[in-house]
């Protein structure tokens, strides 16, 4: 009985991150439903929300890939890999340039997912973390 007491507090942890994930997916589902425009409009503001931009950024996502419209999920990509940290940001922007690379109808992209590339590396660089 007294080894299953010294376990209970790490079940609920468990089980309340279980809940949270399960939340936050209903939340990106439920977002995605929502105009390209309303998503994008969220990211235009000056204040940085990390957690939320992460979520909008998945919904928007969710949303570009059911429209199967390769620049919104380049786009996508660009708010994730602003919102995320350093390491997954490179995955973001590396995504974005393998996506966009044979791309000839926009002047952005792959351009952009250099420079955010590049921009991070620099911060990375600058902070002492390589």
């Amino acid at each position: 009985m007294i080894i299953f007491n010294k376990y209970i507090p790490c079940i609920i942890l468990l089980f309340l991150v279980t809940l949270s994930v399960n939340a936050q997916n209903s939340k990106v589902d439920s977002l995605s439903k929502q105009s390209f425009e309303v998503l994008e409009k969220h990211f235009d503001k000056a204040k940085v929300d990390s957690i939320n931009d992460i979520i909008y950024g998945k919904a928007l996502l969710l949303k570009a890939r059911r429209h199967s419209d390769s620049i919104k999920i380049a786009d996508a990509y660009y708010y994730l890999s602003n919102a995320s940290t350093s390491l997954i940001a490179l995955k973001y922007c590396d995504s974005i340039i393998w996506l966009t690379k044979n791309m000839k109808e926009s002047k952005t992209y792959p351009s952009l997912g250099y420079l955010q590339k590049g921009n991070i590396n620099y911060r990375q660089v600058k902070s002492g973390f390589i």
